[in-house]
């Protein structure tokens, strides 16, 4: 597993979509889904562990949806 920080957002930040892909690619409910999303909203940083395959993919999908990321450490 890795894990990814969700530092911050851009102008143009996509909340809605942001919300729905942390529940349709990474399987969280919406109650978590919304409470990262406001997080990342008010510039918490938040981590989401993703498979090791899956890591490249998942911070391509992030930037494409305005999040700030960076792979953040492997385990």
């Amino acid at each position: 597993m890795k894990t990814i920080s969700i530092v911050g957002w851009n102008v143009g930040f996509q909340k809605v979509e942001f919300t729905k892909m942390l529940m349709s690619e990474l399987s969280y409910p919406l109650s978590d889904a919304k409470a990262i999303t406001d997080a990342v909203l008010d510039n918490q940083r938040r981590e989401l562990r993703v498979q090791d395959s899956e890591c490249d993919r998942v911070l391509s999908r992030l930037s494409d949806l305005g999040a700030k990321s960076a792979p953040a450490n492997e385990t």
